[in-house]
């Protein structure tokens, strides 16, 4: 490959499945180019002293096969299909003798493996584990199947996912929070903050919120009003359009409610967060952001609707409760549907941002308001017992 030309899909490839062997980030190993991509090349270049050129050519492959040799990892997955349905078959054969879940779970399982016999080795079967989550699931919803199945269930599952290549949850060299809540004792132990309603730990799931009513006209300085401000934003048709409270969810004499908390902790404007989410019985959005000073001061939030089909949003505070909107989707994950999520948020120097549900983008913004260090992560839930399992910042400071 010479260095001046483009690089193709089977390199890029061999890049990305160098770079996560490796622990850094640079999404989904897909052969192509992206900005997570080229920050996760970025952060490689930095650690190794080389140009930080962020583009696949043969200068960077051959110090990434140098690094893979030294390090002794495999750049390939360490579960096998064929082994896997093995393990789902025979798990399958003893709960159908003795008679722990209904037929329906059964065919559904033998389908699974089936289907990873026929993928045979050496092959991605991603898709069949994300078929067996849904499997799992339904038949726990429904208690069409016994505790322990159910259990050995799930274990597969995580066997799958623990034998992936270690990825690297954040792109930035510096941790600035790394806290598993389900092992805090208390929100407090998390650094946790309370500014309304309330927050408990739970072993399992997390830190849990419990939304409780109140005046958003109460004139304290915890951002209540802008909080009632950003369900309007969210239901606002209008993209990159400027709200203010006044004109949504009645106004500042509207009321709802809201559990609120933030960890003060300083941290650039080139950032990433990742969070581990769920909900059981949400009806209303989560949210997640960044402020500059108080919980009401400039910032920006990232705002989670539940249901398949919710919206996501990414929402500028530019101060006086005034939000603009930076961009919107629409996702078919249901994050209130009971199972843990994965979401990242991203941003650079030059305020391109990314938005990451599951390990699919679902934004790629860009905005550059915001130049100065954040004080701190607010966390608010406006219904139901969203909770976090687990998050993770990290910056370039």
């Amino acid at each position: 490959m010479d260095d001046a030309v483009a690089a193709t899909q089977a390199e890029i490839l061999d890049a990305q499945e160098m770079l996560i062997a490796l622990g850094y980030d640079p999404g989904t190993a897909d052969g192509f180019m992206g900005s997570r991509n080229r920050n996760a090349i970025r952060a490689f270049q930095s650690d190794m002293g080389m140009s930080m050129t962020g583009v696949v050519d043969l200068n960077l492959l051959n110090n990434l096969d140098l690094e893979v040799r030294a390090a002794g990892v495999s750049t390939g997955s360490g579960v096998d299909a064929v082994d896997y349905a093995q393990w789902l078959e025979d798990l399958t054969f003893q709960a159908e003798n003795s008679g722990s879940a209904d037929s329906w779970v059964f065919d559904e399982l033998y389908l699974i493996a089936d289907g990873l016999y026929a993928v045979g080795r050496g092959v991605d079967f991603s898709g069949y584990i994300l078929d067996l989550e849904d499997v799992t699931f339904d038949a726990e919803r429904n208690s069409d199947a016994a505790p322990w199945v159910v259990d050995e269930l799930y274990a597969l599952i995580d066997d799958y996912y623990m034998a992936q290549p270690q990825v690297q949850a954040w792109i930035w060299p510096i941790t600035v929070i790394a806290t598993d809540f389900r092992n805090a004792g208390n929100p407090a132990n998390a650094g946790l903050l309370l500014d309304a309603g309330n927050f408990y730990i739970d072993r399992n799931a997390g830190l849990v919120s419990q939304p409780e009513d109140l005046d958003a006209d109460d004139g304290d300085m915890n951002g209540e009003e802008l909080a009632f401000a950003i369900l309007g934003a969210l239901l606002d048709d209008s993209s990159h359009s400027s709200v203010n409270n006044s004109s949504k969810n009645g106004g500042n004499s509207g009321s709802g409610e809201l559990a609120q908390g933030h960890i003060s902790t300083e941290f650039t404007n080139a950032f990433a967060i990742d969070i581990v989410a769920s909900a059981r019985n949400a009806d209303q959005p989560f949210v997640i952001g960044a402020f500059f000073d108080r919980m009401d001061s400039p910032g920006y939030r990232i705002a989670f609707e539940p249901g398949r089909g919710g919206e996501v949003a990414i929402l500028l505070c530019t101060g006086n409760n005034n939000l603009s909107m930076v961009a919107n989707a629409w996702t078919s994950v249901d994050l209130a549907d009971g199972r843990p999520h994965s979401i990242q948020w991203t941003r650079n120097w030059f305020g391109d941002m990314e938005l990451f549900i599951d390990g699919d983008l679902v934004i790629q913004a860009n905005d550059t308001y915001m130049n100065d260090w954040f004080a701190g992560v607010i966390l608010q839930s406006h219904g139901g017992n969203w909770a976090l399992e687990s998050l993770y910042l990290s910056d370039d400071s």
